[in-house]
């Protein structure tokens, strides 16, 4: 029985890693096709939280200089 649940296992793990490599390389892919710019697929998650705070920066002055 242990032997059946640890090869159980094992597959499962391999299946699951197989589909998030398989995710990743066409996450890397849209990337590559939306952000021609950057050359690998993993740069363009860091810059999307640094978006939304330069995005909420300049409306918070933009009020009181409106003013």
């Amino acid at each position: 029985m242990d032997t059946k649940k640890t090869i159980s296992t094992i597959l499962w793990v391999l299946v699951f890693g197989c589909w998030a490599v398989l995710f990743m390389l066409q996450e890397q892919k849209s990337n590559r096709a939306v952000n021609p710019g950057n050359p690998s697929g993993i740069l363009p998650t860091k810059p999307e939280p640094q978006v939304p705070p330069s995005a909420v920066k300049p409306p918070k002055p933009a009020i009181p200089i409106r003013k």
